[in-house]
């Protein structure tokens, strides 16, 4: 693989980013009418949708672990990882963190309903700070409020980063695929011990039940740097498109939830039942890396044009902030025009979802443009001073 950037991964940034923000702006708010067709496939289309936040972690798990193949052995290996991963994450992250200390702050002096409906539910800020909070969330059944309850992701995301650039350090790149595909293969069993032996919700935001998405990724940039099983995939990419799609209609059509109840009927509900269960999730991430595949063996493919469209490439430039800022500004403009928390909209209030994602989208190229590449442009060149007068030293001395 000689391509620096890749205007196709862009796009699944993209895709990935509006999958979650239609899912909390556009669905979520949607009136519930039980036991209508409306109701049952908008329960079938959210755990898809939902799935956008899985898609991040294979396209982080592609683009960190491929950097890292890329780098091993380099001096200053390590520190480039970090400063890069500082530059990206930090500067947005520690804002909104300030950000939800204020609100909570302000909200104590005056109690807006605004406020309230940002720093409701919240957990201290310090769980935040140090990238624990899906943990804490998870072992607590508790939720995060609206300004960082979203950032659950990040932290396993963070998490990974702190272990990850040691394991390719230290592990062969053939270990470090075969581990990959063990940790994929196991993580139907993983995330129901973690259900069975916490809850529910700790099967959805403890890293170890969410590994698979990531390792899919690892998987995806060991493939496309191993010129052998990349002409494999070239040859298999037609099969394994008409796999991903069964695998996307079987999940839309709650199949393995329906196997699995049959399966807690007739034999009880023992630990494989909820296996067949959640099974549902890992096989989703196949799908989404089986298609995300074509982007390296079918250059020129059906799915190219999607990928590299205008819309999805442009949020994808904006889609950390979007991701950030879109809970901020959907509660936060609800209760300011309607007093209410965005749930059961009516046809009055239909223009609301375009207003959040026309001032996300806003926010985000502002933040971008004129906060995140700044602060990233400053770490990086700091860096590499810090590192040529290290070098420097390091010559003076010998």
């Amino acid at each position: 693989m000689t391509r620096k950037h890749i205007p196709e991964l862009d796009g699944v940034r993209g895709l990935a980013c509006l999958l979650v923000i239609v899912l909390h702006v556009v669905v979520a708010p949607l009136p519930l009418f039980p036991g209508t067709w409306f109701d049952l496939a908008r329960f079938r289309i959210q755990p898809f949708m939902s799935g956008g936040v899985d898609l991040f972690f294979i396209l982080s798990g592609f683009l960190i672990s491929g950097a890292l193949m890329d780098s091993k052995g380099s001096p200053g290996y390590f520190r480039a990882f970090w400063t890069r991963r500082i530059a990206r994450i930090f500067p947005v992250y520690y804002l909104m963190i300030i950000f939800s200390i204020v609100a909570r702050a302000a909200y104590d002096v005056s109690p807006a309903p605004v406020l309230h409906a940002l720093v409701n539910l919240s957990l201290p800020e310090g769980y935040y700070a140090i990238f624990s909070q899906n943990i804490v969330m998870a072992l607590t059944k508790a939720s995060g409020n609206n300004i960082l309850g979203v950032t659950w992701s990040l932290a396993i995301e963070e998490q990974f980063y702190l272990v990850f650039p040691f394991l390719v350090f230290l592990v062969p790149r053939r270990w470090l695929v075969v581990s990959a595909v063990a940790v994929v293969v196991s993580t139907p069993l993983i995330r129901a011990l973690v259900v069975a032996n916490v809850n529910w919700q700790a099967g959805y935001l403890l890293t170890v039940a969410r590994m698979d998405a990531l390792m899919l990724g690892v998987l995806l940039a060991a493939l496309v740097r191993h010129a052998p099983a990349l002409a494999i995939a070239r040859r298999v990419q037609g099969p394994l498109n008409w796999l991903a799609l069964a695998l996307i209609i079987m999940q839309l059509c709650d199949f393995w939830g329906y196997v699995g109840e049959q399966w807690r009927l007739s034999l009880g509900g023992n630990i494989t039942y909820l296996m067949l269960i959640v099974a549902q999730y890992p096989l989703i991430n196949i799908a989404m890396a089986c298609l995300m595949l074509n982007i390296f063996t079918r250059e020129a493919g059906p799915l190219r044009p999607i990928f590299t469209s205008r819309i999805l490439t442009s949020i994808g430039l904006i889609s950390y902030g979007a991701y950030m800022y879109h809970q901020v500004v959907n509660y936060a403009l609800w209760r300011w025009l309607y007093a209410s928390n965005p749930r059961e909209m009516t046809l009055h209030q239909a223009y609301m979802p375009v207003t959040v994602l026309l001032i996300t989208a806003a926010i985000s190229w502002v933040s971008l443009r004129y906060f995140e590449m700044p602060i990233r442009r400053w770490i990086t060149r700091q860096s590499r001073r810090d590192a040529a007068s290290a070098g420097a030293l390091t010559a003076k001395r010998a």
